[in-house]
């Protein structure tokens, strides 16, 4: 066998490597197969079994994995979940609606401009008629000065 290629043959080649699609293994890992698999291993754990009972299970179908491996695995696996979905909520990707979350503070600081301003007008409101009501009683009061006189 020779380490040189001819030039022409590189075209050919890079074409053929193109054409290759995925392969499909015939075996993953233990992390994926448990990834695959955790909703139903969560689900028979929530009906009392164990990990260990988990792992005969899965070790009659040929799949030979601890108990102690399957639950470090759905923890990490679990962990990995919970930080990407909170990397979502950061971005406002994906979020699910019990994940959604109103700022207190932005809710508070509106609510509080609101109050503020309701407030003012009000205090405003009450001012003008204060106002009025004084301009009335001194044109009154000047009114009888008048009329005493």
């Amino acid at each position: 066998m020779s380490d040189r290629v001819s030039k022409a043959k590189i075209p050919e080649a890079l074409d053929a490597l193109r054409a290759l699609g995925a392969k499909e293994l015939d075996d993953v890992s233990a992390r994926d197969a448990i990834r695959k698999m955790r909703r139903q291993i969560e689900r028979v754990l929530r009906l009392g079994y164990t990990y260990e009972e988990v792992s005969t299970t899965l070790a009659g179908l040929d799949i030979n994995i601890s108990g102690e491996r399957i639950k470090y695995l759905l923890n990490d696996i679990r962990k990995k979940a919970r930080k990407k979905s909170k990397v979502s909520r950061d971005d406002g990707v994906e979020k699910n609606s019990d994940e959604i979350d109103i700022p207190e503070n932005l809710e508070m600081k509106e609510s509080l401009e609101l109050n503020t301003s309701w407030e003012r007008n009000q205090k405003s409101g009450v001012n003008r008629s204060s106002e009025v009501n004084q301009n009335s009683r001194a044109n009154q009061n000047s009114e009888k000065i008048k009329i005493q006189e």
